[in-house]
């Protein structure tokens, strides 16, 4: 016994070196030269790179040239690894298209983890030259890359993917279970608004939350903006509803900015995707919502004040929790953050 788990111990311990191995071999790039649409002459950039931070304007088709040195052939098969990289990309090997196309303008331009296969024929003994051209919205930039063997890669790309993408979408699929548990004692009891439209709300969250993690979609990259865009605010209308109904108060001032929003919202967003500018309406039109939900939030929380329910006080927390991380996301989307951020609101 005590053999077999030497053995069992030295195969572990052979099996982390060669992974150690395959990090070793793995290079880091951490500068580019980038070339704007429209510009003549390139700068050389810091990976990442946020363009917005940098006063470069957002939008459009950006290019980054790099270069990594090999020392001799690679052994086995080689990949590259992007934490944020645009969906809308394409990617060159020493002058040759290895992955992605442009040419979609329709393509969503959210930022992503990304893995790529690099054929082997292509890497050479020396230099070897890699071009990223990226098309973005509000949001634009590129993380640092890691080109190195596809193996180790690809497990840390495995772990990353499941604490990035399937960690919130198992949250909020859980939050869409106790959604229609609500839901359905709601049909029992159709006169409790209060758990009717706390319900549909966690529900329509929950499903938009997940939703944001596919990177397909069966509609055009505009339409499915539009739609989530639609989403957040019935979200915000549903917030208010149950802000009223918890607080048992119907503030006129604040009764009538829900109904004016959901008049005017749905057409201005229109009007602006049919422009195909989505992200003016994002710009001018969330900052309403966050206001919606702030008022929201202090609705419930002076409810709660009055009535000194001090069980009621993780409520308001969770509330206030995504007044936070919707001031945050609308920070982040519009280009005010680092690329290399995160959306907090699958999470809050």
């Amino acid at each position: 016994m005590a053999a077999a788990a030497w053995i069992a111990w030295l195969l572990l311990m052979a099996a982390g070196c060669l992974d150690a191995a395959h990090a070793e071999a793995s290079l880091r790039i951490t500068s580019a030269e980038f070339l704007g649409e429209g510009r003549a002459t390139g700068e050389t950039v810091a990976l990442p790179d946020t363009r917005t931070l940098r006063g470069h304007p957002a939008g459009g088709i950006g290019h980054y040239h790099m270069r990594f040195h090999l020392e001799a052939m690679p052994q086995a098969v080689w990949a590259l690894d992007a934490d944020r990289l645009s969906a809308a990309h394409e990617v060159r090997l020493n002058g040759q298209l290895v992955h992605g196309s442009l040419d979609n303008v329709q393509r969503s331009t959210r930022l992503a983890q990304t893995l790529i296969p690099l054929p082997p024929k292509l890497l050479q003994v020396g230099e070897n030259t890699l071009d990223i051209s990226i098309r973005t919205g509000a949001l634009a930039g590129m993380s640092a890359l890691t080109v190195g063997p596809a193996t180790a890669l690809v497990d840390e790309h495995q772990r990353q993917q499941l604490r990035s993408v399937a960690t919130p979408q198992l949250l909020n699929v859980a939050g869409a279970g106790i959604s229609l548990f609500m839901l359905f004692v709601w049909a029992r009891r159709r006169s409790d608004t209060v758990l009717g439209s706390f319900g549909a709300l966690c529900l329509l969250a929950s499903a938009r939350n997940y939703a944001y993690f596919e990177s397909g979609t069966v509609l055009p990259t505009l339409w499915s903006s539009w739609l989530y865009m639609m989403a957040q605010l019935v979200t915000a209308l549903l917030l208010g509803v149950f802000a009223m109904g918890f607080a048992e108060r119907k503030p006129p001032l604040y009764k009538n900015a829900l109904l004016s929003l959901a008049v005017v919202f749905p057409p201005l967003s229109l009007l602006a995707v049919w422009a195909d500018a989505p992200h003016l309406a994002r710009l001018w039109l969330y900052p309403l919502l966050l206001t919606l939900l702030l008022a929201a939030v202090g609705l419930v929380t002076q409810a709660v004040w009055r009535r000194r329910a001090l069980s009621e006080m993780p409520l308001v927390a969770g509330l206030a929790c995504v007044l936070a991380a919707g001031v945050h996301d609308y920070l982040y989307q519009q280009g005010r953050l680092s690329v290399m951020g995160s959306f907090w609101m699958p999470y809050a």
